[in-house]
């Protein structure tokens, strides 16, 4: 897993070929229930960039209906699952998960996945305790915004 600043310098052999992205978006909507939740992110993944992901943003219930921002975003190589990274990535912060209603251009109800009110740093902090493995032991405590140790853990 790289970040997406340090992309650019990956020297890949043909063991690490990219099988995947994980995205974390900021929501650009003016629409005050949206507007108004502190640290909302989406984190996401697609196996295309993320650009072609998000390209029609504006018009897709999954973003809200509006143009988003990518505030960071990383590269995952070789043996990596991409489905099983996003599932960590998604239970550490499930206490977060914002529920919210959007409707579509057809007039109908869509209740996006993947939004979270969490801090940016604590998603970072997330996605570097995969690479070690760590993240199993640990969970999201909203009340503090922070990752924590699991209590059944401690000794």
């Amino acid at each position: 897993i790289v970040d997406k600043d340090y992309a650019g310098e990956l020297q890949l052999d043909d063991a690490d070929k990219i099988v995947g992205y994980i995205y974390v978006l900021k929501s650009k909507s003016t629409d005050e229930k949206i507007a108004t939740i502190k640290d909302l992110h989406k984190i996401g993944f697609s196996t295309t960039t993320i650009a072609d992901r998000i390209k029609n943003a504006e018009s897709d219930p999954t973003y809200l209906m509006s143009a988003v921002e990518v505030v960071d975003s990383y590269v995952l190589t070789g043996e990596y699952n991409p489905q099983k990274v996003e599932h960590f990535v998604h239970r550490i912060f499930a206490d977060a998960k914002v529920e919210l209603s959007i409707i579509d251009p057809s007039g109908r109800e869509y209740t996006p996945s993947e939004w979270y009110s969490v801090p940016q740093i604590a998603i970072e902090q997330a996605v570097n305790m995969l690479q070690n493995g760590d993240i199993v032991d640990y969970y999201y405590d909203k009340e503090s915004q922070q990752i924590v140790l699991r209590r059944d853990l401690r000794s």
